[in-house]
């Protein structure tokens, strides 16, 4: 499986979901050898960063930083051959396909972001009194001898406006639901 192109900022996220409670409850992985263990995170790790990595115990331990390649073999257990797969593009090459089905999740939920940000500056562009934030404000800074809505959005201090007059009921509301769906997402480790 490809990882998707990422839109705007094409930067991915330097960390993978990792939750402990998942991990230590997981029959498998605890009845795997502490080496096992190791190097299977040591696997992951790899893979978020670089998406594969050599199925060779040889050349897998040189991109781990292992002087000894049969520590690599004798580590390589049912957990690893379980969790990661051969690369479609490259069989020489290992993919973790948890990480993989993390990272698409990712680029999805981003890409709504995205969107929902070009949806809210196409209505904050559209609307009347785009020129001036926040429309008609009340209140008057002293320091800037004016009315709020005389001001550009680039001199509008944020710490000193009134929430309320720019933040209209219900207009985080879509970002809150999007928080809480992120929230309740389940784990995105399969076993």
């Amino acid at each position: 499986m490809k990882r998707p192109k990422l839109s705007g900022n094409k930067n991915p996220p330097p960390f993978w979901k990792c939750f402990a409670s998942n991990w230590l409850s997981n029959e498998q992985f605890m009845l795997a050898p502490l080496e096992e263990r190791g190097l299977f995170f040591s696997i992951l790790n790899f893979c978020w960063e670089n998406e594969t990595i050599p199925s060779d115990p040889k050349a897998m331990a040189r991109m781990l930083g292992i002087d000894d390649p049969q520590e690599i073999t004798k580590a390589l257990g049912n957990l690893i051959r379980s969790n990661t797969v051969r690369s479609s593009e490259d069989p020489s090459r290992l993919i973790a396909p948890i990480l993989d089905k993390q990272f698409s999740t990712f680029a999805e939920q981003r890409l709504a972001m995205v969107e929902g940000g070009r949806r809210g500056g196409r209505k904050t562009q559209s609307h009347p009194d785009s020129r001036s934030y926040p429309p008609s404000h009340p209140s008057s800074h002293p320091s800037r001898g004016g009315k709020a809505s005389d001001m550009n959005r680039n001199d509008v201090n944020l710490n000193d406006l009134n929430s309320n007059a720019v933040y209209k009921e219900g207009v985080l509301e879509e970002h809150r639901k999007w928080i809480a769906e992120y929230d309740e997402t389940p784990s995105e480790i399969p076993f």
